[in-house]
């Protein structure tokens, strides 16, 4: 046995579990305060149960434990140390989410029950969108008439992550009319996010499918789901459209031909950070270790944008950790690809792997894509994510360990 842990404690520190109850808090967070509070300190004591009491937790991948104990040391130069911790907690939970997945979800039939918790969360993102949205109960960021109770900004991303994993989820379903249910759920959650009218939730799940069909070996299937998606968007237009010109108008600054990327903040953030941090001005202290850990509020720019914070994750850290955090940070994922790239040569050559391989793939690549447009302190999205990143790499190391034994054997 991996860990020390007895079947009761294994069962209930189970981390397929872990989708369906952070998209339960979200949809909670619309109906009652503090919630976002309990929610935060139940995952970390769930991270930190596994760090005190299951061997092997901290070293899975050094670079994790190495990026969050360097930021912990720095987090205490903050100016503002409780909006730094609460930051920082969130990100520490969604990396460590990865070690726990990892020793956790070894064989295919971890990773069904994992999919059955992604499955869950469709089901109840497209219930609260609903509910939320003919009841009024909501915000709209961008001044519109359509809200999904808290699902607004990174919030969203939960739902275009699900979308991805379709190719992994559809195989733990055995009977086809559950199939199509599931899919008519997954066709109104992208209308949803469509309504929702923003852009890197609707374009996940369209460059994700876009990254796939280069790794898949259901090209076909790949091509008629993409042709059933729009004429079912088509045939349902006229049940969402006066909603979805009402979004457009709503951000009319990004749907007029006057509209120019240059002047949009993550474009011009760049510049002003790196200016910030590697001007011929600026301290080497600076430059090395940043400041104002996960507290960039106001402060960058001489505070002209005022309490906007940095949406690309890799100029916040940069800005808030230097070029030494930055660094770490990118060994994290140096780490996950390599963990990757070693047992892909040995795992089993069964159709449901090399589909399994193009979906970490894909996964791998989108989040990079997620972090030029921002969310690293939301939970959800991000703790599903590296949960993903362990749980395939979980699978991956079981398949090459027993091949690896067949193939000695045989010898």
């Amino acid at each position: 046995m991996i860990f020390n842990l007895n079947k009761i404690e294994q069962k209930a520190l189970n981390i397929t579990y872990i989708p369906v109850v952070l998209i339960i808090f979200d949809v909670s967070r619309a109906f009652a305060d503090k919630v976002g509070l309990i929610e935060t300190l139940l995952l970390l004591m769930y991270c930190i149960y596994f760090i005190l009491f299951v061997r092997g937790i901290l070293t899975t991948n050094i670079w994790i434990t190495i990026f969050l104990c360097y930021a912990l040391i720095l987090a205490f130069f903050s100016s503002d140390i409780e909006r730094t911790i609460i930051n920082y907690t969130r990100v520490f939970i969604s990396l460590f989410m990865f070690p726990i997945a990892y020793y956790q979800v070894k064989t295919l039939s971890d990773l069904r029950k994992l999919n059955l918790s992604i499955i869950w969360l469709i089901i109840i993102f497209v219930l609260n969108g609903i509910v939320t949205s003919t009841l009024g109960i909501g915000a709209n960021p961008y001044r519109g008439s359509f809200v999904m109770g808290i699902f607004i900004y990174s919030k969203l991303y939960s739902g275009s992550l699900a979308l991805v994993l379709i190719p992994l989820w559809m195989t733990s379903i055995k009977r086809n009319f559950y199939k199509y249910v599931l899919l008519f759920f997954s066709f109104i959650l992208f209308i949803l996010l469509l309504l929702s009218m923003r852009r890197t939730a609707i374009l996940i799940p369209i460059f994700g499918y876009m990254i796939y069909f280069f790794y898949s070996h259901y090209k076909k299937q790949i091509v008629i789901g993409f042709v059933s998606i729009i004429a079912f968007l088509v045939l349902s237009f006229p049940l969402y459209k006066d909603i979805l010109y009402s979004q457009m108008a709503a951000r009319r600054n990004i749907f007029n031909r006057n509209y120019n990327i240059a002047n949009e903040g993550r474009y011009l953030e760049g510049a002003i950070v790196l200016n910030e941090r590697f001007g011929n001005e600026v301290h080497w202290g600076i430059t090395l270790f940043g400041d104002e850990v996960f507290n960039e509020y106001g402060k960058y720019a001489n505070g002209y944008f005022g309490t906007r914070y940095l949406h690309v994750d890799f100029y916040k850290i940069l800005y808030t950790l230097g070029t030494f955090g930055l660094f770490f940070y990118l060994m994290i994922f140096y780490n996950i690809w390599g963990k990757f790239q070693r047992y892909k040569v040995n795992i089993s050559n069964d159709p449901c792997y090399r589909e399994m391989v193009g979906i970490f793939v894909t996964l791998f690549l989108l989040s990079f894509f997620i972090s030029i447009q921002g969310g690293m302190f939301d939970i959800t999205f991000r703790s599903i994510l590296f949960i993903y990143f362990g749980a395939l790499l979980g699978v991956f190391e079981d398949s090459a360990s027993k091949k690896q034994r067949f193939i000695t054997q045989d010898v």
